[in-house]
């Protein structure tokens, strides 16, 4: 009777440590998968922010370009008033 006892209290020791054993090794892919994901997530916010970087320096030659043709209009409307003038 104590044997059987025994042997019955082994096999419910032995299931809950596969089931044990089954968790760790859940919870194992589950941190592997956490961390692929805050690996990608990491790559994209590095590569937002390059092209972020790219976007305002763009913007930057734009603004600069717009104010190179607000200049060269004005110098041609003094120019233009000027002849109008000598003319």
């Amino acid at each position: 009777a104590k044997a059987t006892q025994y042997n019955s209290a082994a096999e419910t020791i032995a299931n809950q440590l596969i089931q044990v054993e089954k968790d760790v090794e859940g919870l194992k892919a589950m941190v592997i998968d956490a961390t692929q994901a805050a690996d990608q997530a990491k790559a994209a916010v590095q590569q937002n922010g390059r092209l972020l970087q790219q976007k305002l320096a763009e913007k930057q030659k734009l603004l600069s370009q717009l104010e190179q043709a607000k200049m060269q209009e004005q110098m041609n409307s003094a120019m233009a008033q000027l002849q109008e003038t000598v003319g």
